[in-house]
């Protein structure tokens, strides 16, 4: 879509953004001459693919609840432990109401995750892990470790 005259992209910005546009012939010229500009076009197309893969599953295939969940494992292994984005524009990101989204966090909170003010707090520390898959697993050094508790 990028490189095409046929496709109209739209796109809107939930904080300040700055967006650069570079032609084809540019990106051409300097995937010819630097090597690791294009090795990290093709790192940065597979993360796209394998975001759309996961999106899908996700997206369709979980439950509410696993959905939040799923959502909740990457903040807290990126380590922010805090929702980025308001709960409304995130329940849209997962595909589900703000209702659902409530309801769902009502649901973890039995489990001992809760959120407070964008905030995640956590009773023992590993109430997420079952929510983790292997990619977001990818990112914590305790995946599949006998310290993980999804293993």
């Amino acid at each position: 879509m990028h490189f095409s005259p046929h496709y109209d992209v739209a796109a809107d910005f939930v904080k300040n953004t700055t967006l650069f546009y570079f032609s084809q012939e540019a990106i051409a010229k300097a995937m010819a001459s630097h090597h690791q500009f294009s090795l990290n076009i093709v790192q940065f197309l597979a993360d796209g693919v394998q975001s759309l893969m996961l999106g899908a599953e996700v997206l369709r295939l979980k439950t509410a609840k696993e959905k939040v969940g799923w959502y909740l494992v990457h903040s807290k292994i990126n380590a922010t432990f805090e929702l980025p984005y308001p709960k409304s524009l995130t329940a849209a990101y997962l595909g589900m109401q703000p209702e659902s989204f409530s309801r769902a966090l009502s649901e973890l909170k039995k489990e001992g995750v809760f959120l407070d003010n964008k905030k995640i707090r956590l009773d023992n520390g590993d109430e997420l892990c079952t929510y983790c898959d292997p990619v977001a697993g990818s990112n914590c050094a305790f995946f599949k470790t006998s310290e993980c508790a999804h293993h």
